[in-house]
């Protein structure tokens, strides 16, 4: 509602300002790095705001969560594997889906974005689908979860199989 739009509104358009701010001097090639010491903060104000909307309507809650659905998969999904494999979870890595990407297929920061790119608007455009489809909520929430659900699959997929072409052509052909 119209209360919800004031609260969160004036947050969300200065961290998407401050986001193409960087992005201005990090595009094409970085300049500057965040690091945790950065995305770290944007991801608590993105969390903040997510749960200011749910607080205020859990069911417009799920909408914030479609547009950051890529980068809490990646979270989870990456967490969850260094559990199964025994990996100390508190230790430094490189084991983000997207970093597993880069180092299989060799791929500059920019070809990675031009993958990644159509997805986040997938994502960003089914939370917007989802929060405004007030009439019919059920059935094109569920497609628009549907569709984020099936686009994360699909490129966890094709890392997998980027994966094991990488080790195949590193073991004279054997997987």
């Amino acid at each position: 509602g119209p209360r919800l739009t004031r609260s969160v509104m004036p947050c969300a358009q200065a961290g998407a300002a401050a986001m193409v701010g960087f992005l201005v001097w990090n595009f094409p090639r970085a300049v500057t790095f965040m690091g945790d010491s950065g995305s770290l903060p944007v991801g608590a104000v993105l969390s903040a705001l997510a749960l200011r909307v749910a607080l205020f309507d859990l069911f417009s809650g799920v909408a914030p969560l479609l547009v950051l659905s890529p980068f809490l998969y990646d979270m989870i999904y990456t967490l969850l594997r260094r559990m199964r494999l025994g990996e100390n979870i508190w230790v430094a890595h490189r084991s983000h889906l997207y970093q597993r990407l880069l180092v299989a297929t060799g791929w500059s920061h920019a070809q990675l974005l031009a993958l990644h790119a159509p997805l986040y608007v997938l994502a960003g455009a089914a939370g917007w689908v989802y929060a405004g489809a007030a009439g019919v909520r059920l059935l094109a929430g569920s497609g628009a979860i549907a569709c984020v659900v099936g686009a994360l699959m699909c490129y966890t997929v094709f890392v997998w199989r980027c994966e094991a072409s990488a080790r195949r052509r590193t073991n004279g052909g054997r997987a």
